[in-house]
Order: structure tokens, then C-alpha cells, then sequence
């Protein structure tokens, strides 16, 4: 397992630098050179802090998805009893430029140290490059060639409350904010996000293969309006703009769009229409549960109990059928999480149609009500995905569900057997 999990590691990490340019390669070697020169000097003081009990989480603030999720794990660890922390006193370092969102931030200053001062992070951040000083955290979520511990960890705390509640202040701003949109106190809506190219631009060649189409997503969106709710469309101002719909609020180009009503709008809907994007887990950590379009890669679900998701499908370049579960969970593609891997593969990304989406939400949303009544042969289809989940899978572990309704659709995507494993 171990040395799986380096091979990847290093797949990885050469097929990242095969993604940049030469120069960009050469400047980052001599930069961590010059880093690791710069710990060894200051190695008796980040002793002297390490036995002092001192330890950062590096926690990746610059990503919604990580500030949200990595902090949640490992607190939720310490709920747990699986993390002890007496005598210990833990900090993150988070300097303005590098925080994803401030207002979620702020949430957890209740829960531990948040040092921000330019300087401070610098030199912090130098000291903690090495064993000392540094608790890691890089298997909660980012977990690359293995298993997420966040999903053992969610299906651990099942439906114990969550460990964040909105601020009665921060509430009370946001429903203003929704009053201002023409929403009663009785009106209920859900958060909607289709991940596009633009937020992340540097790295959009490495993760271009989990966009999405948010057009796919109208006739979900619909389904929604026809039973009285509305549809905030999430985002930020680089995505393709909606045309006016009734019931929907295209709130990534909302003038008084910010960080906190970002954090109010996830953790107020009655779920989150979402993709692999990093934003749904902040509806996650507040108790939403989330339904997960385009799951790649194909190991991969949602988080927490109730939470629903489906997962993008793959096929061979100029084939048209799909293949199976079980010829992508028996073969390394299960967890392809670059785009240059596929194309390498010769495999093409198909994304899930309008239907299969809106069934999904037909899903979630009679789940809520308490009216869904599940067809007992769906049992066996997820049998056949999770009984093919190993520890190097990422979503092993999961209590996350694959919609039922998507299950039945491609009942012989889920019960083919391993006929021929795809040469890769």
C-alpha cells in the first residue's frame, strides 16, 4: 500500500512538471533549495518551539474546499478521541493574500490560532517545512493515491450536529440580504454551482477535466421552482453569466456578492447542487447535505451521510459505450485526478445528462420530505461499487450514496463484470 501510494505520488508529481514550462521548473527547484537552506538555519529554534508543544496544521486557506474540510477532519478527529491534544497548541497561518475566504476563516479563530501578520507566516511557514513543528493534514482530503480520511471520518460522526452554526449576527445580515432578493422568511432555496474555467487559471490545464456545464443543470433548477424554491447560482464574476430565469438568482454576478454571505448562502440552503468544486463542502461542515453532479474521479462520492452524488462517465476516444464500474474501480483510472492522464489513456469524460441530474435532485428532494422510497435492487448496484473499493481508492470508506435513480438508469454499468480491464 505504502509503495503504491509513492508511485502515484511521484506519477503526479512528474506529470505536473511535464504541465509547466521549463523556466517555471527551474525556478521552483531553486526556490526550495533556498527554502530547506533557510530551515537549516533556524532548525534549534523550531526545536525549541516543537517540544514547547507548538504545531501548525498546513492547511491549503487558498481553497475554499481544504479551509473548509481539513480543519473539520481534524477537529472532528479530536471529538473523536483519535487525536490528543494536551500539551499541544495548534495554529494555522493564513496571511490575507492566501486566504480563500475571510469570513469562514473567522469561524474557526473559535476553534484554534490563526496567525496572519506577512512576516510571521513567513517565517512560520520556513519552520514547518520539515517533520517539526507541523501536524500534516494532507490525507484529510487531498489524499492523492490513497484514501480520504474525511470520508472515515464523516462516517464516523454520522448525524451528531455539525461543528459549525451560523453566527446569529452573520444570519441576521443574510437574511436581510434575501429580503433584499424578494425571499420571504418562509421561502427555501437551494445553492447551485457548476464549476467553470476561470477561478484558478494557473492550474485550469490540471483540473480542466472536472468542469461542468451549467446549462445541464436547468431543468433540475426547474424542478426546484415548480415546488416553491428558489436557485442561487454560486460563483464568482469569471463564470458565463445567466439569462434571467424565474426563481433564479445568478448571485456569482450579484453586486453585493462577498466572503460572507458565500459562507451564509451554503450554510442556509436546504442543500447544495454541486460538482467536485471545493464549495459545497462549506454547506458540508455547517450539516447541508449536498447532491454531486459529474463525480470525478470516478472513486469518488460525497461526504457525509446523506449526501448524493453521480459520477462522471467514461468512455474510450471514438466509442460510444460507457465503461463499466467495475472496469474503472479494477484499473488506476479510478483515480485519474489530472487531465493529462486521460488524454494519455485515450479516455474521454462524458458529463452526466440534464436528465440523470434532474432525477437526482427529484431524489434529494423527496429524501428531504421524507417520501423517497427506494427500489431494493438498488442495493445490489451499490454492492457491486463499494464491495470494489480498496484503501488506495479515494472516496474507501464512504457513507456518501450514488443516487438510486442514476443506479437504476445504468443498472448494467453496476452489474457488468470485469470482461476486460482497459489497458492504461
Amino acid at each position: 500500500m505504502v509503495l503504491k501510494t509513492w508511485i502515484v505520488l511521484i506519477q503526479y508529481a512528474v506529470n505536473r512538471l511535464m504541465e509547466e514550462r521549463l523556466w517555471w521548473v527551474a525556478k521552483e527547484i531553486a526556490l526550495r533549495i533556498l527554502l530547506w537552506l533557510a530551515w537549516l538555519c533556524l532548525v534549534p529554534l523550531t526545536l525549541t518551539f516543537h517540544l514547547a508543544g507548538y504545531r501548525r496544521l498546513p492547511v491549503l486557506t487558498q481553497r475554499i474546499g481544504h479551509l473548509a474540510a481539513e480543519l473539520d477532519c481534524f477537529f472532528k478527529l479530536v471529538r473523536l478521541n483519535q487525536i490528543a491534544t494536551q500539551g499541544k497548541h495548534y495554529f494555522i497561518l493564513a496571511p490575507a493574500h492566501n486566504v480563500s475566504n475571510a469570513s469562514l476563516l473567522d469561524y474557526w479563530r473559535d476553534h484554534i490560532t490563526v496567525i496572519t501578520h506577512p512576516v510571521a507566516c513567513r517565517v512560520l511557514e520556513i519552520m514547518t517545512r520539515g517533520l517539526l513543528m507541523r501536524h500534516e493534514v494532507k490525507t484529510y482530503v487531498l489524499a492523492i493515491g490513497r484514501a480520504a480520511r474525511y470520508f472515515q471520518v464523516c462516517a464516523q460522526w454520522g448525524y451528531r450536529p455539525a461543528l459549525l452554526q451560523l453566527k446569529l449576527d452573520h444570519e441576521a445580515r443574510g437574511n436581510r440580504f434575501l429580503a433584499d432578493l424578494g425571499l420571504s422568511e418562509d421561502d427555501w432555496f437551494v445553492c447551485v454551482h457548476a464549476r467553470e474555467a476561470g477561478y484558478s487559471s494557473w492550474d485550469e490545464s490540471v483540473h480542466d477535466y472536472r468542469n461542468t456545464t451549467v446549462s445541464f443543470l436547468f431543468p433540475a433548477m426547474q424542478e426546484i421552482i415548480d415546488r416553491g424554491g428558489w436557485c442561487i447560482r454560486m460563483g464568482d464574476e469569471s463564470m458565463k453569466p445567466l439569462e434571467p430565469m424565474r426563481g433564479v438568482i445568478d448571485y456569482a454576478h450579484n453586486k453585493a456578492r462577498s466572503a460572507e454571505l458565500d459562507i451564509f448562502l451554503c450554510a442556509r440552503c436546504r442543500f447544495f447542487l454541486g460538482n467536485t468544486s471545493g464549495l459545497f463542502l462549506v454547506s458540508s461542515i455547517f450539516g447541508v447535505p449536498s447532491a454531486l453532479t459529474n463525480q470525478t474521479p470516478f472513486a469518488s462520492t460525497g461526504f457525509r451521510q446523506g449526501d448524493l452524488s453521480i459520477p462522471k462517465h467514461i468512455r474510450r476516444l471514438g466509442h460510444t459505450k460507457f465503461l463499466t464500474s467495475a472496469q474503472i474501480l479494477d484499473s488506476p483510472i479510478s483515480n485519474f485526478r489530472m487531465s493529462r492522464f486521460y488524454l494519455r489513456a485515450q479516455l474521454e469524460l462524458v458529463e452526466n445528462s440534464a436528465e440523470e441530474i434532474k432525477d437526482m435532485v427529484f431524489e434529494m428532494l423527496e429524501t428531504l420530505e421524507g417520501r423517497f422510497r427506494e427500489d431494493p435492487e438498488v442495493d445490489l448496484y451499490r454492492a457491486q461499487f463499494s464491495g470494489r473499493l480498496r484503501p488506495e481508492h479515494y472516496c474507501y470508506g464512504t457513507v456518501g450514496r450514488i443516487s438510486a435513480t442514476f443506479l437504476l438508469r445504468h443498472k448494467e454499468k453496476f452489474l457488468e463484470p470485469t470482461d476486460q480491464i482497459p489497458e492504461i
